[in-house]
């Protein structure tokens, strides 16, 4: 053993009494300050709890804590009032006691909730296109929703699991662009090429634009590319591109054969 460990032993084998009630004090204090810490995480996460159930209480047409609740067919909690006036305002156009130029916009409003609210319905009954399309409402907000990119992508992976193979394509599209979720580029080139595999164009497609100008980080490929744009435009089981993406498509294919064809040109 080394001078320097035996001072180091004797050191510590030699505690004033001063130096022990210290150490206790210190012990106590880090316990107190542990307590403390505890008690304060355990507020925030009440605090949250809190704010949640506060939140799902809140009605959407006052924007207050109802007096009257009540629950509506949608789900949630609103004030008696409020759906009484709602209810007044709708009997009013019915009858044509409103001017017509403001019941347009309301109207349009109605319809769209209501077509919103059969189409959750046979969502949550398990129809994977309901699902779909309900998760397309939500990532683009309408008149009978607002956006919410995080129950997008809740609606279009409980689609994906149903069944639906451009919802497995869309799924994709969110991991790489992180809607909705966190992003993830294995993840979204998996489900990408899952659903091109299984016929889906617009997978194809968004695989073969996104390896030949390397969107989101992805490492540009154009030898792939060119399969994918090739398959995207061949016959595919499952056809969701649009006029514009067709020809978006086409053109890309076209400007990457033009340079693979000149590049192997000696």
């Amino acid at each position: 053993m080394t001078a320097n460990t035996n001072e180091a032993a004797v050191t510590e084998s030699i505690t004033s009494p001063d130096a022990e009630e210290q150490e206790e004090e210190t012990e106590e204090e880090e316990a107190k300050t542990d307590g403390e810490e505890t008690e304060q995480g355990d507020e925030t996460q009440q605090s949250a709890k809190t704010k949640s159930f506060a939140d799902d209480l809140i009605c959407p047409i006052s924007h207050e804590l109802p007096w009257e609740p009540v629950t509506a067919m949608d789900g949630r909690v609103y004030e008696h009032k409020s759906i009484q006036h709602r209810n007044i305002i709708e009997t009013a156009i019915e009858k044509g006691e409103i001017p017509e130029d403001l019941p347009k916009e309301w109207n349009k409003r109605v319809q769209q909730k209501n077509k919103m609210e059969k189409m959750v319905k046979k969502a949550e009954d398990g129809d994977a296109q309901a699902m779909y399309d309900v998760a397309i409402n939500y990532v683009r907000g309408t008149a009978a929703v607002e956006q919410d990119l995080k129950l997008s992508f809740q609606w279009v992976e409980k689609a994906h699991c149903a069944g639906s193979v451009i919802a497995t394509a869309v799924m994709g599209h969110y991991y790489l662009a992180g809607l909705g979720v966190r992003k993830c580029l294995i993840r979204g080139i998996m489900f990408l090429t899952m659903a091109a595999g299984h016929g889906s164009d617009w997978a194809a497609h968004v695989l073969g634009m996104v390896l030949a100008r390397g969107n989101y980080g992805v490492v540009v490929d154009k030898s792939v590319a060119l399969f994918w744009l090739k398959k995207a435009l061949g016959k595919c089981a499952h056809k969701n591109m649009s006029d514009s993406q067709k020809k978006e498509c086409e053109e890309l294919l076209n400007e990457l054969k033009a340079n693979d064809s000149s590049s192997s040109t000696p």
